[in-house]
């Protein structure tokens, strides 16, 4: 009898030691799953038409009833080129939760780009969004488009992000009609950034002819303009909303969709 229970004591302690490392764990295979639709992207510009459109979506954290109602919405209302998710696509930035939202998010019928949010980068989030989606910053054009997707989680990061130097070289480098802006966090957060660092940011606008600045964090969808660049908070599928960005040959134009 002694023998049994100290088998069994042994196999519950391994059991909750097994558990504790698999919550926590950033065991997963290196998928670069934003470099896998990129090029999904980069191949249906091609066959392009004029007038295109693309959704943007952002903290959907735990919100699965939500997600799965938006998900299912951008599949209807559709086609998109593509969808942008602009972070936090997690709560705790656990392995488990990177995987559930990925399941939702493979359901779309259009390629998907991840951002990464303050709430991606918690616990072991950091790794596992590499392996998952590959570098937090990368930039692209598509249809005379430019879009500039960036890291600005600053207190996540020890402060050294943003890489402006490296946003400004993309903007320097692009010879696009349009130039978009897209991280997580509000480039006007006053708690994050400083004001020279908030001036900084409005003083690229102007000088690279920003067009749109795209964020999430804050839940609630809000629009308002930063330098000389409309800025759009796109707000928690929790409230029932998420943008469209429509790209046509006389210009470019937003509107918020409820769902």
């Amino acid at each position: 009898m002694v023998k049994f229970f100290l088998c069994l004591t042994i196999f519950l302690l391994y059991s909750s030691c097994k558990y504790k490392l698999s919550t926590y764990s950033a065991n997963t295979p290196k998928q670069r799953l934003n470099a896998v639709n990129l090029a999904r992207i980069q191949i249906q510009e091609a066959t392009e038409t004029p007038h295109f459109k693309i959704a943007l979506i952002a903290d959907t954290h735990n919100y699965y009833e939500e997600l799965n109602e938006l998900v299912g919405t951008i599949n209807s209302r559709g086609p998109y080129s593509f969808v942008i998710v602009a972070g936090d696509i997690t709560n705790l930035g656990l392995l488990e939760e990177y995987d559930n939202s990925r399941r939702f998010l493979n359901k779309l019928k259009y390629p998907y780009l991840v951002a990464v949010g303050n709430h991606d980068l918690l616990a072991n989030g950091d790794p596992i969004y590499k392996r998952m989606f590959g570098h937090s910053d990368f930039s692209f054009s598509y249809m005379g488009v430019h879009f500039i997707i960036f890291d600005n989680n600053n207190w996540e990061n020890s402060g050294t992000v943003p890489d402006t130097a490296w946003v400004e070289a993309q903007l320097s480098g692009s010879n696009a009609s349009e130039r978009i802006l897209i991280a997580h966090v509000p480039p006007n957060d006053r708690e994050r950034f400083t004001e020279d660092q908030i001036q900084r940011w409005q003083d690229l606008t102007k000088l690279h002819a920003i067009h749109y600045f795209f964020t999430g964090h804050n839940h609630n969808p809000e629009e308002s303009t930063f330098g000389n660049a409309i800025h759009i908070t796109i707000g928690a599928p929790s409230k029932g909303s998420y943008y469209e960005l429509m790209i046509e040959p006389g210009g470019i134009r937003h509107q918020k969709v409820d769902f």
